[in-house]
């Protein structure tokens, strides 16, 4: 009788040993991937300032083009030219989103300074050129020129 039971017993569940061996494993595979899902969701966001930054890029160029290749002198002339704007007309665009902060903003005056941000700069004289700077986590990740 003692031996049915102990074999009874041995197919019933798993050992302390088989149980804490499978959990160091999966905190393992844990430790191992949660820091690339992470990184990924920076990479993400900057991608988004990266898009972002091109369509302040195309707006300046559609401003060029209505204009005599006169690039516009401040970020604020751009907002005409956002994706649903009237252009020429004047009436303003959509606002891209700040991909860290979720807020819709047009590029600010100068260079990019702070998480998500893209800039506009003029160059002198504004018939020149200009520069689209975007802020990804840390530092400036992208610069356009024409």
């Amino acid at each position: 009788m003692k031996a049915t039971l102990k074999r009874y017993r041995k197919n019933e569940g798993f050992t302390l040993v088989e149980l804490l061996v499978v959990v160091i494993i999966i905190g393992i595979l844990a430790a191992t991937a949660l820091p690339n899902f992470f990184n990924a969701t920076v990479k993400a966001k900057e991608a988004g300032v990266k898009g972002n930054a091109r369509t302040a890029q195309i707006a300046a160029e559609q401003f060029a083009t209505d204009n005599n290749g006169a690039y516009p002198a401040a970020s604020a002339n751009l907002e005409p030219y956002y994706p649903g704007g009237t252009g020429p007309a004047g009436g303003a665009g959509t606002a891209p989103k700040n991909p860290f902060t979720g807020v819709a903003a047009f590029p600010t005056g100068g260079a990019a300074s702070a998480q998500g941000e893209i800039g506009y700069e003029a160059d002198t004289p504004v018939t020149g050129a200009y520069t689209v700077t975007g802020y990804g986590d840390t530092a400036v990740i992208i610069t356009l020129t024409p």
